[in-house]
């Protein structure tokens, strides 16, 4: 076979843009804002079929054939792999988080970037204007923000796609913000992820729209769908979606407003100012897309987009940062996220955000990772501290409520929380799962199916969210129903532990141990240090008459308490299986002194179903104020 040309056979592509990028496949040229690139060779080559054929998975093999001729003796592997390695160096793409070039392991790799073909063609008179076809996600926004802080974009988004009015289609009141971008830099997607966060909650406070939240829209990071197909699945009317330059202290946002069902523009506009004043240019963009789409704002809604102030960039960048590492509900990522609010903290005493983030850090780690008690009290004087300084901050409130559900046991309290949280955000995901665990704790099973229903149509790819409403229809005692939802999430993740473990629990409510365990052994291949799926599995053991295997795992979680905090409820749920009654409310015991958050679930969660009758048990609910 012959060496491969620049220009892939049969192709109609001679030259095309992708972000800041230009590639003339007949000259062998890649420019990047008009300054040519040192590129060429196999990288340009790999980088030629790979624009032409954007989107579609090229194979090694396809490659090799094309650039390694079966008669030319080379270390292709090794070939393949340094020429990949160096096209991403010039181009200042990733392989972790990558923006152009995505890596199939052991399969090949896929074009990601939206292309635009700038081939020339000679034009004849038209009978017709053809609708543009839909397209991809990443959207020519990345070039557009790349132009000089002097040259403002008017209209270009425009060139590309038919821009309509509002009132040209069906009346949108569905929205969701796509992620936004960085073209420049690469290195701050914490940045532009916690704009993306910001501007969801921002319209999320306008009760007159229904906003997707941040979870499922975050789902279509650099994915290559087209908005349409986007559109259908998260159920919206419409997309918010575009770029963040950031130089220094100077913000660039550039935003537009695209129609889902046809990929037509609506409205589009930049906003430029400083980083001091990015709240501020945030309310404007919601004001500027609200009044477009002429949605009512109430007298309240109106005066919070108008109340944003300025706000320290060291203070903001170290929050996003805390945002972006807490976003990960990892042990260390939760650790690391304590450690940016409190330096936003140190850098501006008096920015609420900041202490709310950091009342989000202690919940989750007192919740997943450490002790309760040593947790939740640095939880509640921060959450205290941030509605101090701003009573009107949605996630002040949302903290505040999980304070009182998972440690003050004081449902009262939440309640007020969660209504006043309402009032500031009805689009805010977490107000939906917390009433939902309201509803189960209290004994209304069917009324927590339907909120957590609700939720989901605002989080309709949350994994967290199906997996809520699956353990909603298991304390409602619908394991068949429960089956299905834990299945339609392991369709989404089929990797997602939570979802194995509560499809584990479904079938023992069918008594189907074997299942039970298959389900509780897949969590655990996934997450092998985890004591919960361990304690699932040990107790679904003893139930199956393997009781020696369980008290082998009751052993090991015992020695672990001694170097790490392991929550009693666990031992608590192997001596039910064990039918040792007396150690389990033993160890519940202990789990009411450390304030175990997963005591809220006691009445309802069918794992101590074979407590009930024992008059102890009446006891530990009181005790927890679950008493009805």
């Amino acid at each position: 076979m012959p060496p491969y040309s620049s220009v892939p056979q049969n192709s109609t592509l001679s030259t095309a843009r992708f972000g800041p990028f230009e590639i003339d496949l007949r000259t062998g040229e890649l420019r990047k804002l008009g300054i040519k690139l040192k590129l060429s060779g196999q990288p340009f080559q790999i980088l030629a079929i790979l624009v032409e054929r954007r989107g579609e998975l090229v194979t090694r093999e396809e490659l090799r054939e094309s650039l390694w001729p079966a008669d030319t003796f080379v270390d292709f592997e090794h070939g393949v792999n340094t020429a990949i390695k160096t096209l991403r160096q010039v181009m200042g793409d990733s392989a972790g988080t990558p923006l152009y070039i995505e890596t199939l392991p052991r399969r090949g790799y896929r074009f990601l970037g939206r292309v635009e073909d700038c081939t020339p063609t000679v034009t004849t008179p038209a009978t017709s204007v053809a609708t543009p076809a839909p397209r991809s996600r990443r959207s020519l926004l990345i070039a557009f923000a790349l132009l000089s802080f002097a040259v403002l974009a008017v209209g270009a988004g425009s060139l590309n796609r038919r821009f309509t009015s509002s009132a040209n289609g069906p009346q949108i009141r569905n929205l969701a913000v796509l992620p936004f971008e960085s073209p420049v830099n690469l290195d701050q997607e914490y940045f532009t992820d916690g704009m993306t966060e910001s501007l969801i909650t921002e319209l999320g406070q306008l009760s007159a729209l229904r906003v997707t939240s941040q979870t499922s829209s975050m789902h279509y990071k650099g994915t290559h769908k087209t908005l349409p197909e986007i559109g259908h699945e998260l159920n919206v009317d419409a997309f918010v979606e575009g770029s963040v330059e950031r130089s220094g202290n100077q913000v660039r946002i550039r935003a537009q407003l695209i129609r889902a069902s046809t990929d037509t523009q609506i409205w589009a506009k930049t906003f430029d100012g400083d980083v001091r004043d990015i709240f501020t240019m945030q309310s404007q963009v919601t004001q500027a897309i609200a009044n477009e789409i002429r949605v009512r704002i109430t007298p309240q809604e109106q005066s919070h987009l108008h109340s944003a102030g300025p706000v320290n960039p060291d203070a903001l960048d170290a929050y996003l940062k805390g945002r972006y590492f807490w976003n990960k509900f990892t042990r260390d990522g939760v650790l690391k996220s304590a450690e940016y609010f409190n330096l936003s903290i140190q850098n501006d005493p008096n920015y609420a955000p900041a202490y709310a983030g950091l009342a989000d850090a202690h919940i989750v780690f007192g919740n997943l990772f450490g002790r309760p008690t040593q947790e939740y009290p640095k939880a509640k004087e921060a959450a205290m501290k941030a509605l101090d300084l701003d009573e009107s901050l949605v996630e002040a409130h949302v903290a505040m409520a999980a304070i009182h559900l998972f440690f003050d046991w004081d449902l009262p309290g939440v309640q007020k929380e969660l209504v006043r949280s309402k009032e500031l955000n009805p689009n805010f995901i977490r107000i939906y799962n917390l009433e939902t665990y309201c509803f189960e704790i209290s004994g209304n099973a069917a009324d927590s199916i339907v909120v957590m229903k609700q939720g989901l149509r605002l989080d309709p790819l949350s994994l967290i969210s199906e997996v809520d409403l699956g353990f909603a229809y298991s304390f409602a005692h619908r394991p068949d129903d429960a089956i299905m939802q834990f299945r339609k999430t392991l369709e989404i993740e089929p990797n997602f532990p939570m979802a194995h473990s509560g499809l584990g629990l479904a079938y023992e409510q069918k008594h189907d141990f074997a299942k039970a365990q298959a389900e509780y052994r897949s969590a655990l291949a996934q997450d092998p240090d985890n004591s919960f799926w361990l304690a699932m599995l040990a107790r679904a053991d003893a139930r199956t008459g393997n009781k020696s295997a369980a008290r082998t795992t009751l052993r090991e979680l015992e020695r672990r308490s001694h170097r790490q905090f392991v929550e009693p409820t666990f031992m608590a749920m192997i001596n039910i299986g064990l039918g040792d009654k007396d150690a389990a409310f033993a160890s519940l015991g202990k789990a009411i002194d450390e304030r175990s958050a997963k005591l809220i679930w006691l009445n309802a969660d069918p794992i101590y179903d074979d407590l009930h009758s024992d008059p102890r048990f009446a006891e530990l609910l009181h005790r927890i104020g679950l008493q009805h």
